[in-house]
Formats: C-alpha cells, sequence, structure tokens
C-alpha cells in the first residue's frame, strides 16, 4: 500500500470483505495490519481463521476478493522499485 492511502480506509475494506467470505469463521475476527514499512511503500497483513478441510478456498478466495474490493475502492498499490503507482486493476 503506497504511504498517501488512507489506513483506516483501506482497513475497513479488508475485514468488511474477509467477514462476508465464505467459510470464514466467524467466531474468531478477521485481522488486518501493517506489518512493517518499506523504502517504498506499507506491507499489509490479512488473517482469517477456517476449518482445516476449508484453508485452501479461503486463502485463494479472501485474496481475490481483497483485490476485487480494493480495486472497486480506488485504492492504489505501491510497486517495489517504488517509481510507479497505479490502480489495482479488475
Amino acid at each position: 500500500m503506497p504511504y498517501e492511502e488512507d489506513f483506516d480506509k483501506v482497513e475497513s475494506i479488508l475485514l468488511t470483505t474477509l467477514k462476508n467470505t465464505p467459510k470464514v469463521l466467524e467466531d474468531l475476527a478477521p485481522f488486518a495490519g501493517i506489518e512493517t514499512f518499506d523504502s517504498h511503500n506499507i506491507v499489509l497483513t490479512a488473517r482469517v481463521y477456517a476449518e482445516t478441510e476449508d484453508y485452501w478456498d479461503v486463502y485463494f478466495e479472501s485474496n481475490r476478493r481483497m483485490k476485487k474490493a480494493m480495486s472497486e475502492n480506488g485504492i492504489k498499490v505501491a510497486y517495489s522499485e517504488g517509481v510507479e503507482m497505479g490502480s489495482i486493476g479488475k
């Protein structure tokens, strides 16, 4: 996430998206937070809980939904070179 993005907005988008992902366990709340600060971007971590047999379905579906939600909300992505910035696409 680029430094200029509003983390509270991004966090809200991610948590809402994760809560609505099928097979995510409802009794353990999803988590989204700042993992670290790189030279050109902020690295985020998102975590959800699922039954063991649903792990891979939830993993890939939550990633797909987070990417789509960020795109739909105009969240920019920072490239590791720090030179380019663009929309996350659909």
